[in-house]
């Protein structure tokens, strides 16, 4: 798995573009480099950009579950950027679609709401019996 990361320290964001696959022999050195990201740096958003990756198994939805955790006991959103058709399928058939914060592109990861903001909308419109903009 090839990693490529773009700090935008002044945005308070990370990008991390991920090439390859993210299966059981790239997801340890990956959660590693994941978690080092996190601790060394206060950041409101990380993004991972899953646009060149072919593949994912068990062990990578496993990094990407227990960054997304750790991202947010941080206070720190972790953001899923254009996932190919077979990773977005597993993210699917997992129910992960409905967990992650998911965005086309880049500059739609950028501008998304921290995911407690965004669960908090969600579960408020449900409780005045609004339709669930994440439904759509």
């Amino acid at each position: 798995m090839n990693l490529a990361m773009i700090d935008d320290a002044s945005q308070g964001r990370t990008i991390v573009k991920l090439c390859g696959e993210l299966d059981i022999s790239s997801a340890p050195d990956l959660r590693e480099r994941l978690l080092a990201i996190l601790s060394r740096q206060t950041l409101s958003h990380l993004i991972l950009d899953l646009s060149k990756v072919e593949f994912i198994d068990s062990s990578g939805i496993s990094v990407l579950v227990s960054t997304e955790r750790r991202a947010r006991l941080l206070g720190c959103a972790l953001v899923l950027v254009a996932p190919q058709a077979p990773v977005s399928r597993v993210l699917h058939i997992c129910g992960l679609d409905q967990h992650f914060v998911i965005a086309e592109n880049i500059s739609a990861a950028a501008g998304t709401v921290h995911p407690d903001l965004h669960r908090s909308f969600r579960l408020r419109a449900r409780d005045e019996g609004e339709p669930d903009p994440a439904a759509t």
